[in-house]
């Protein structure tokens, strides 16, 4: 009874083009999520080590390159790879300091179109978001 119920709603998917299953998660916002997660942690440990976070100018590259006037800095960077890693449409992401009074900083991946703001597949991604998640 189960598969004949399954192929009926797979019939009435094709001739109708209606999809009866929600979508899995794209594998390119799961790879930007994980990323700007890993990034953010980065961010966070760089801070504990040299009392401050990168500066605009620094950017993301004070995770891997030692910037001139840190005292402690981890030796080797703060990722495991000394190579920034890219969203899930294979772009850097966007490094933004003090954004607001109360964020010292975000990461942002501006989605599938490449550019701020959006919708849907297009839509910004942020480290903010995951911020969020935890409350």
């Amino acid at each position: 009874m189960k598969a004949k119920l399954l192929l009926t709603l797979l019939a009435l998917s094709a001739v109708t083009g209606c999809d009866f299953y929600p979508s899995p998660p794209r594998a390119h916002v799961v790879k930007t999520m994980a990323n700007l997660k890993v990034l953010h942690e980065a961010v966070d440990l760089f801070h504990m080590d040299v009392g401050r976070y990168p500066t605009q100018q620094e950017g993301l590259s004070a995770l891997i390159t030692k910037p001139a006037n840190a005292k402690e800095w981890c030796e080797g960077g703060y990722l495991e790879r000394a190579v920034l890693p890219k969203d899930g449409w294979n772009r850097d992401f966007h490094y933004v300091a003090n954004p607001s009074e109360n964020v010292p900083f975000t990461i942002i991946s501006f989605g599938e179109d490449g550019r701020k703001g959006g919708r849907g597949d297009n839509a910004d991604l942020s480290s903010a978001e995951l911020n969020n998640d935890k409350k």
